[in-house]
């Protein structure tokens, strides 16, 4: 459980720096990395979620409105 809940946050945390890039940053070839890598690191957040969710562990919508995230849309894939 301690591991699933490392990944949790790690995702979520990987994820909002990624949206940030995608939207906000200056250097092109950054943005479009993080706008082509954000989808599938969401998955992998929509995977640890279900991970974390079968292993009893708490359910992240408290999370999900994260500032600066779009944590919101991972939960709905």
């Amino acid at each position: 459980k301690a591991y699933l809940s490392h990944l949790k946050g790690s995702h979520l945390m990987a994820i909002c720096m990624y949206q940030d890039q995608a939207v906000l940053g200056q250097n092109e070839a950054v943005k479009q990395y993080a706008s082509e890598t954000l989808p599938r690191l969401k998955q992998h957040g929509q995977m640890v979620l279900a991970a974390g969710t079968a292993a009893g562990l708490p359910a992240m919508a408290d999370l999900s409105r994260g500032a600066g995230s779009d944590m919101g849309s991972m939960e709905q894939g």
